[in-house]
């Protein structure tokens, strides 16, 4: 059976064209055997910065205009702010009270923002820039800004965002070495839900719940 997953971005409509290429490479690299899954991004319920798509409020609607996933995933910007770690672990216990079966919310924040694992991926970045620099940086996306202007780009066109992306996807190997910290942390979170799903323990919700606990 294909595993249902939506993507839920704190920006429903920027976010999504960047990253949901690195999602697919993300899911296709935690997946066991040929296991099919189905990523769609969440587009019915407008989310607008952080604040929203860590409420249930907001998380719950998306959960009724999405009833046949089987896991959610949440991805929004650190942006240097320590506390919204704590934010989206109980956005992840309060939804998985919620949530019927195996059925689970795992999010993660991009250290400092989403672009940065765009930027990872990119193989043709500038000799002389520094990867340090560029993931230490709070608006790390004014280096993806940079970057589109030098190859004359218009980042505000979902067609270039998307390209992107998938630039950036095609080297996922890459993204996950350099991100350690906050993506191939969200893969193996996945790659041990999906082992519980599909294992046999009797108590697979009392398993998921261990994976939520800090």
């Amino acid at each position: 059976m294909a595993i249902n997953v939506v993507l839920i971005c704190e920006n429903h409509r920027k976010d999504p064209p960047l990253i949901a290429p690195i999602v697919k490479a993300l899911l296709a690299a935690a997946r066991s055997g040929n296991q099919r899954i189905n990523l769609v991004v969440n587009q019915v319920i407008e989310i607008h910065g952080w604040d929203q798509a860590t409420r249930q409020e907001y998380l719950s609607q998306v959960f009724e205009s999405y009833p046949g996933a089987h896991l959610y995933l949440l991805c929004i910007d650190r942006d240097a702010e320590q506390g919204r770690t704590h934010r989206l672990q109980r956005a992840e216990r309060e939804s998985f009270s919620g949530l019927s079966g195996e059925k689970v919310l795992l999010a993660e924040h991009a250290i400092e923002e989403v672009e940065v694992w765009v930027l990872a991926g990119l193989k043709d970045l500038p000799g002389d820039w520094s990867w340090r620099e560029i993931r230490e940086d709070r608006d790390c996306k004014e280096w993806l800004a940079i970057y589109a202007r030098k190859k004359q780009l218009d980042l505000n066109v979902e067609q270039v965002r998307k390209e992107l992306g998938n630039q950036a996807a095609r080297n996922y190997s890459a993204i996950r070495g350099k991100c350690r910290e906050d993506l191939a942390r969200l893969e193996e979170r996945v790659r041990t839900w999906m082992t519980i799903r599909d294992g046999g323990s009797p108590d697979k919700r009392s398993e998921i719940n261990k994976l939520l606990t800090p």
